[in-house]
């Protein structure tokens, strides 16, 4: 069995994106509800990670499959 504590860190107001991080800088996800973010916005987030004092060189950016 496994837990965590998560947060919400920052989410769009239409609910398209959201970063969830853990209590520490362990663990941090940027999700988005399409599986193409525009690379302006995913940039936007990554500043705003930095600014916060997380690690952005850490991140993978997971290339999702085309949706038809």
């Amino acid at each position: 069995f496994f837990y965590g504590d998560y947060y919400v860190m920052e989410l769009d107001e239409n609910y398209q994106w959201a970063v969830i991080g853990s209590s520490s800088d362990k663990y941090l996800w940027i999700l988005s509800r399409s599986p193409k973010m525009e690379d302006s916005l995913y940039n936007q987030i990554l500043k705003k990670l930095s600014n916060r004092g997380y690690n952005i060189n850490k991140l993978i950016k997971v290339k999702q499959k085309d949706v038809e």
